[in-house]
């Protein structure tokens, strides 16, 4: 969810899940100077990056768990 600075509600992103678009636990959250944001999160199926365009889209998602290179634990 993302709010203004008085905590209004902007948007939303995702649903529970592990499919596209959906989150199990959410852990961080950043935006670039290009205006792609970062989610990083973990759960069973779920250790994962994925970047977001300024709209929501998803461009890109990587992980899985495990301690070899591309993979998050």
């Amino acid at each position: 969810r993302e709010y203004t600075r008085e905590g209004e509600p902007i948007r939303e992103w995702g649903a529970f899940g592990t499919g596209p678009g959906q989150f199990v636990y959410p852990t961080g959250i950043v935006e670039d100077a290009d205006g792609t944001f970062y989610i990083s999160e973990y759960g069973v199926g779920a250790e994962r990056i994925r970047a977001f365009d300024p709209d929501g889209k998803l461009l890109r998602a990587w992980g899985g768990f495990g301690e070899e290179p591309g993979q998050v634990n």
